[in-house]
């Protein structure tokens, strides 16, 4: 699930990432570029998205998990295989 969203994510970016990227669709030099700069307050965001994402994977698949055993423990009780 969490895969399916950051391809998705990234399918929908249409910001140019590199330098080689940016020569090869303009097909031009680069003179220059603005390097990143990210601050402490940036950092944590993304580890706090990073966390996030992965608790919603787990309950994803507990979730799941806890549907399929249910399924089984209902069939069991009705005398079902």
């Amino acid at each position: 699930m969490n895969g399916l969203l950051l391809f998705l994510i990234a399918q929908l970016d249409t910001s140019i990432q590199s330098v080689e990227e940016a020569q090869k669709l303009l097909g031009l030099k680069v003179l220059a570029g603005i390097p990143r700069h990210r601050t402490k307050s940036q950092d944590a965001q993304r580890v706090v998205t990073a966390v996030a994402l992965a608790a919603v994977g787990v309950l994803y698949a507990v979730g799941v998990g806890a549907i399929l055993f249910w399924d089984q423990v209902s069939r069991a009780m009705r005398g079902g295989h």
